[in-house]
């Protein structure tokens, strides 16, 4: 074989070319052939047999161009198609850059306004939090202004007692009866109801100092220093107390704010068998143990909350007393305190004639 014909065959037998190229090599390799073939007739034959030969090897040449002619075509159909898979290719690599740069953007802009919105939401939680804070502030002090009350009732009896003391001294030494001895037993008893007096002082301002530190405290005797708190306001319009007490259970958590929302929902109850003119008005006050934890259930026969605000009473400000009468923040705050500060629960229900709170800590 020439080294022509290694060549063309070496296209022709190329299995990474196109099969138009493929063809149009064959047919090269073909025609070349039918030339030396025509070129060795026409050389070492007869002139008879080359006119015959010449014939012959003719027509095989015009078939030969013929099959060229077809493979320049593929060939050159091969070429535009390749050509058109290469402008896909390129409009596909252009529309897929397109859409990188997009979703490129999309993700620069997502990121911003999740960045946007976390320092919005930030803002956001800190205001709760500060409002949260001013409406416990505002809670205490409604609460205080019921301390107020109840120390006023605290007092009364007292202050009477000391009263009658020195009415009694007044008449015994203007009759003259008086002694030494009845003189100094008289001021006991007005020293002793002085020093009850100043102990009722310091446990209200023990109970509204700010814990700092959650520590464990016993239930049952946080619940009777709230009574204590409010035994002479209770006594004065007839509300009986009915204590189911539980010496053994404990809680985690800030021993003064657990009272002042014992406090608040007591007061709630009074006030409502006082507005209600409830015959024999009772709270009943029960201490148990439930899946360990303390339990407070606090319950009243003063007809109980309507339907249709029992799930407002404890959001911020709603209330259902004058203006004069309630604020609507002592039970919000209760439920702060109960839910957020101490991780507990606080909730609400009707029952037979009244209503019932259950504390969970």
């Amino acid at each position: 074989m020439q080294p022509i014909d290694k060549e063309i065959h070496a296209i022709a037998e190329s299995s990474s070319l196109p099969r138009g190229i493929k063809l149009y090599a064959y047919t090269l390799m073909a025609s070349w052939t039918l030339l030396l073939s025509v070129s060795w007739y026409w050389i070492y034959q007869d002139e008879r047999k080359q006119i015959g030969s010449l014939i012959f090897h003719g027509i095989f040449l015009l078939y030969g161009l013929g099959l060229t002619g077809i493979g320049a075509r593929n060939l050159s159909r091969s070429a535009q198609a390749q050509k058109l898979i290469e402008f896909e290719i390129h409009q596909q690599a252009l529309q897929l850059e397109e859409e990188v740069a997009e979703r490129e953007a999309a993700q620069a802009k997502l990121e911003e306004l999740n960045h946007s919105l976390e320092e919005r939401i930030n803002r956001a939680v800190a205001e709760l939090r500060r409002k949260d804070q001013a409406l416990i502030q505002q809670g205490r002090l409604a609460a205080m202004g019921e301390m107020i009350n109840n120390i006023a009732h605290q007092w009364r009896q007292p202050l009477n007692n000391i009263g009658l003391i020195i009415q009694n001294l007044q008449l015994s030494y203007i009759a003259g009866t008086i002694t030494h001895e009845e003189m100094e037993q008289e001021i006991g008893k007005a020293m002793a109801v002085i020093m009850h007096m100043s102990r009722t002082i310091d446990d209200f301002r023990n109970f509204f100092r700010e814990d700092k530190r959650k520590g464990d405290f016993n239930i049952s005797d946080t619940v009777h220093k709230t009574l204590d708190f409010v035994s002479s306001s209770l006594s004065s319009h007839d509300i009986q107390v009915e204590f189911v007490d539980n010496k053994n259970v404990t809680a985690i958590g800030y021993e003064n704010e657990y009272a002042q929302v014992l406090l608040n929902i007591l007061s709630n109850a009074s006030e409502t068998c006082i507005e209600r003119h409830i015959t024999s008005p009772r709270i009943y006050i029960r201490i148990t143990d439930e899946n360990g934890r303390s339990v407070v259930y606090i319950r009243d026969n003063c007809g109980g909350i309507a339907e249709e605000i029992l799930p407002k009473i404890f959001d911020p400000y709603f209330t259902t007393r004058a203006p004069d009468k309630g604020t609507g923040i002592g039970l919000y705050m209760s439920i702060v305190i109960i839910e957020q500060n101490m991780g507990g629960s606080l909730t609400a229900r009707n029952c037979e004639d009244g209503a019932e709170f259950r504390i969970e800590v």
